[in-house]
């Protein structure tokens, strides 16, 4: 019997692709997109387009290899020999690779009764990352594809969050923003933010000192 934590829906993004397999039909690419995202281009087919020029199976920002700094890592550590991982705002996967990882999340749900350990049971971007790289899938960071399609500005990994209107009063060459929100939603993210930040992080700091001293001078 196939078994989730209480928080399936925050933890598990893929499971997003498997709820829309069946309307997917002759589909070769998928994308999702989460609602905080801002794509800043002129012509959104030509976005898009840019990551067909290479046969990838799974593009995703910050792919790469992690250790056991990285909070996921011990959750899928004993399901796999290698750990892989990613950031799920903006994901990309092929049709055949949905239908690999939904028959392996199956299997993983399967295994015991999370419900009895909701904490322990993998995220979208560890389970998603690791499973396609042992799978033997073409997997890459999105910025392989598209060089500087994202920053540690735009796209801070530890999810800042960032004022829409420092991005609308930006002159960038990225593209991605991730999370980006407005009025009374950014208060409270920021507030949300600032309870969880850790102290020790001065880069953090100052990287969400920069969007608000833009956004006070515009």
């Amino acid at each position: 019997m196939c078994t989730h934590p209480p928080d399936v829906a925050w933890r598990c993004g893929d499971y997003a692709f498997y709820l829309a397999r069946d309307l997917l039909e002759g589909a070769r690419i998928v994308w999702q997109i989460e609602y905080d995202v801002l794509l800043r281009c002129a012509n959104l087919k030509t976005f898009f387009g840019a990551f067909d020029r290479r046969r990838m199976d799974f593009l995703a920002p910050y792919f790469a290899r992690r250790g056991p700094d990285w909070c996921w890592q011990p959750l899928m550590a004993p399901f796999t020999s290698r750990v892989f991982g990613c950031l799920f705002p903006v994901t990309r996967l092929s049709l055949r690779l949905i239908d690999f990882l939904f028959a392996a999340r199956r299997a993983l749900s399967s295994a015991r009764d999370w419900a009895q350990s909701p904490a322990e049971y993998p995220n979208d971007e560890s389970f998603a990352a690791s499973t396609a790289v042992a799978g033997g899938f073409a997997c890459a960071d999105l910025a392989q594809c598209r060089p500087g399609v994202y920053t540690p500005t735009s796209f801070p990994p530890n999810a800042i969050p960032i004022p829409r209107r420092f991005v609308e009063s930006r002159r960038s060459s990225a593209i991605i923003y991730h999370p980006v929100y407005a009025g009374r939603m950014f208060d409270g993210k920021l507030r949300d933010y600032r309870r969880r930040a850790d102290p020790d992080d001065h880069e953090s700091a100052r990287r969400l000192a920069g969007y608000l001293a833009a956004v006070a001078r515009d």
